[in-house]
């Protein structure tokens, strides 16, 4: 019988790369790697993706920046999540750099006796999961680069139209 490997998330922390400390994450959707599709072809690019984060605690002066465009989708600002997963007895690393403009900010449900929540999505352009070291995913839209566990995904698309 194979052992089971269950895994805990037991933190997560959002930056904005070369801002600063944003707030803390209770919740996090990850992007759908999704195919865009015609006449019942898949075409091999990805459609739109979108990163939704549930925020617990953040810093109101960026939030105002961000949902006004202040900081803008470029290579200077990213946001950074940091985490940690446990893992049989090990702390892992988790870490999650996305680029992209803020799509929605929206508030959560009020419940009585529960601590309200900020939801923020993220219209992506740039999306990289990397878990102790290793990266999982790349997804880099306007340098048409698509990686899962380091194998290119477009590398002969890019050769073929690209070059």
């Amino acid at each position: 019988m194979a052992q089971e490997n269950k895994q805990l998330l037991t933190g997560l922390n959002l930056s904005i790369l070369g801002v600063g400390y944003f707030g803390r994450i209770d919740n996090i959707d990850q992007p759908d790697l999704e195919f865009e599709v015609v006449d019942d072809v898949s075409t091999g690019r990805l459609k739109t993706m979108f990163l939704t984060m549930k925020l617990g605690e953040y810093n109101e002066t960026l939030l105002e920046q961000v949902t006004q465009n202040n900081i803008k989708d470029n290579d200077k600002n990213a946001f950074v999540i940091k985490g940690n997963i446990r893992q049989n007895s090990k702390d892992i690393p988790l870490m999650i750099t996305a680029k992209g403009e803020v799509h929605t900010v929206k508030d959560g449900t009020l419940e009585v006796k529960k601590a309200s929540q900020r939801e923020m999505k993220i219209k992506l352009s740039y999306y990289k999961k990397t878990v102790a070291g290793k990266d999982e995913i790349i997804v880099d839209v306007p340098n048409e680069i698509f990686s899962i566990n380091g194998k290119d995904q477009y590398a002969d698309f890019r050769a073929n139209v690209l070059s």
